[in-house]
C-alpha cells in the first residue's frame, strides 16, 4: 500500500524532538504499548535520539507522522551487532504503508552499519 502523498524517510534531526514526543506521548499515557509510565522530557528524548544506532522519521506534507529507531540492545560487547527496534506512527497515519517504509529503511541502514540482529 502506498501513502498519498508519498512519505519522505530521513534521519531525525534535533528539531524533530517535539514532533516525535507528540507521536510517542499518547502511547505512554493512553495505551499499554510502551514500557514507560511517563512520557520522557524533551531533553531525555533528544538524548535517546543522539545515542541510538539509527533514528528515522517519516514526513508527509512536511509533517512528521512517524518514526523508527534502533537502539543498542545491551551494553555487553557480545551484543555490539544487535539492536532493539521500534516503530511509532501518529494516530490516523496507520494503514498507509508508513510503518513498512520506516522499518525497511531502518533495516537497510542497520545492515550498512554491520548490525545483524534486531529485536
Amino acid at each position: 500500500m502506498k501513502t498519498d502523498p508519498p512519505a519522505t524517510i530521513r534521519g531525525a534531526q534535533p528539531d524533530d524532538v517535539r514532533e516525535i514526543l507528540r507521536i510517542y506521548t499518547p502511547f505512554v499515557t493512553d495505551t499499554v504499548v510502551s514500557f514507560e509510565e511517563q512520557a520522557p522530557s524533551l531533553d531525555e528524548m533528544a538524548n535517546r535520539i543522539a545515542n541510538s544506532h539509527v533514528w528515522l522519521v517519516a514526513e508527509v506534507d512536511a509533517q512528521v507522522v512517524g518514526y523508527a529507531y534502533a537502539a543498542p540492545f545491551r551494553s555487553r560487547p557480545a551484543y555490539r551487532w544487535s539492536a532493539e527496534v521500534s516503530v511509532y506512527l501518529l494516530e490516523g497515519a496507520q494503514g498507509q504503508g508508513l510503518g513498512r517504509q520506516l522499518i525497511e529503511s531502518l533495516l537497510e541502514a542497520l545492515t550498512t552499519r554491520g548490525l545483524i540482529n534486531v529485536f
